[in-house]
């Protein structure tokens, strides 16, 4: 058990990389930002939902995501149109969020582009963070539970119990400090 939680951390890594791209639907094209997740689509799908619904209404249109931020929002004079959709690839997923710049004033357009840019890097960071504090949890409940156990062990198992903890004891460390560099 031990040997895959210590996997699974170092697996996944935060990074802060976010490339321009465009999104095509149909015939149209619109401006897009692309990141990279060391996770499956589907897992990043069900947090952009969870995340989207904060400030807009997101809609599942099967082959992509789509998610309206009301013109009451943010101060804008038009209402915004989001499209996402993560992509597999190699060991994790690709992905792009974009926006319909049709309806958007021409003088605002980078401003728009700007905010869609720090709207896909907060995702970003409320994603991992969401991963991290999962394992977090996990590995705390793992320590809780050996220590209970080491407590009414003898022996050579007790000491194989206590090596466990320390080990357990510095990934909780580690996984701290991936939780604090997402909050800086």
């Amino acid at each position: 058990i031990l040997v895959f939680i210590s996997t699974a951390v170092f697996a996944q890594k935060f990074e802060n990389s976010i490339s321009t791209s465009k999104f095509s639907i149909a015939d149209k094209s619109f401006p897009a930002f692309k990141t990279y997740f060391d996770y499956k689509p589907s897992s990043i799908e069900k947090s952009w939902w969870k995340y989207s619904r904060q400030f807009g209404k997101p809609l599942n249109m099967r082959k992509y995501y789509q998610g309206t931020i009301p013109r009451e929002m943010e101060g804008s004079v038009v209402e915004i149109i989001l499209y996402s959709k993560p992509i597999r690839s190699n060991d994790g997923s690709s992905f792009s969020l974009a926006i319909d710049d049709q309806t958007l004033p021409a003088n605002k357009k980078e401003e728009y582009l700007a905010q869609l840019k720090l709207i896909l890097m907060e995702f970003k960071r409320y994603f991992y963070l969401e991963k991290y504090e999962q394992q977090l949890s996990k590995v705390t409940k793992l320590a809780e539970k050996n220590g209970t156990l080491a407590s009414k062990l003898e022996g050579a198992p007790k000491e194989d119990l206590l090596e466990e903890l320390q080990i357990l004891s510095r990934e909780v460390d580690r996984i701290k400090i991936k939780i604090i560099g997402l909050q800086q």
